[in-house]
């Protein structure tokens, strides 16, 4: 067969050129041609597509769930990105967390059990400011007796809260009171008890009214109240004097 002449023009180094590069893509062809030949669920580079547990070094699509960045000069078209909702604050937990040391609260126990289900915060000159609060963390070690006690609340998140309380006395105000074969008389001074009752808490015998508040060191036998009534006394928390006549 006549070989063809070559075009005009072409020296015979771009002719030596052109024939090796034609060597090369054929021998190329012939390689791939027999790695596919071979095998045929390889794929040209010898890779089998069906294992899922190589990654491709290429692969830098983001995980599931988060959009993947827009390419440059264009536009985001995935779905829209929405933080997660915040949790709304627990009507509880609220309540206590407003409720600092030094406040007054609304809240007294009454038969083994508080009167509300969270505190609230009331001037502590006001009628019904029962408690005052001596501190607010958990941690902190609240004193029993005279009128202390403590109310402890754990919040959504796991966190909790210890009110230490004590109790703001008034004359007026009543509570339960348990007497004994000697005629001694144990009070109940961190409870408040409706003074018209005609039941008192399991345990107890009678319901006491709080006739005045005397100075540390005070006798019992300074307290006012009725004088065809006897007259007891409590220290309390603070050293005051309760005095307190049965109804």
């Amino acid at each position: 067969m006549p070989l063809r002449r070559p075009p005009r023009g072409w020296s015979h180094g771009a002719i030596l050129a052109a024939v090796i590069a034609a060597a090369l893509i054929v021998g190329g062809l012939g390689v791939t041609g027999w790695v596919v030949l071979a095998d045929p669920d390889l794929d040209l580079w010898g890779h089998d597509p069906s294992d899922a547990s190589e990654e491709s070094p290429f692969d830098s699509s983001p995980p599931y769930g988060v959009p993947s960045a827009p390419p440059v000069g264009g536009s985001y078209t995935g779905p829209p990105f929405s933080p997660s909702p915040s949790r709304t604050p627990d009507p509880l937990d609220k309540a206590f967390a407003a409720v600092g040391t030094g406040d007054c609260v609304n809240v007294f126990i009454r038969g083994g059990e508080w009167n509300r289900k969270a505190p609230d915060v009331v001037a502590c000159r006001a009628a019904d400011a029962y408690m005052s609060v001596a501190s607010t963390r958990d941690d902190a070690t609240c004193e029993a007796g005279g009128g202390r006690t403590f109310w402890r609340h754990t919040n959504d998140d796991g966190s909790r809260v210890k009110l230490c309380l004590e109790r703001q006395f008034r004359a007026g105000q009543c509570f339960p009171g348990t007497r004994s074969e000697d005629d001694t008389m144990r009070a109940q001074l961190s409870t408040l008890w409706d003074c018209d009752a005609t039941t008192v808490p399991q345990g107890s015998t009678h319901v006491m009214k709080i006739t005045g508040l005397l100075s540390a060191g005070s006798a019992v036998g300074s307290c006012p109240g009725d004088p065809g009534k006897r007259q007891r006394g409590w220290t309390a928390y603070n050293g005051l004097l309760v005095c307190a006549e049965s109804m």
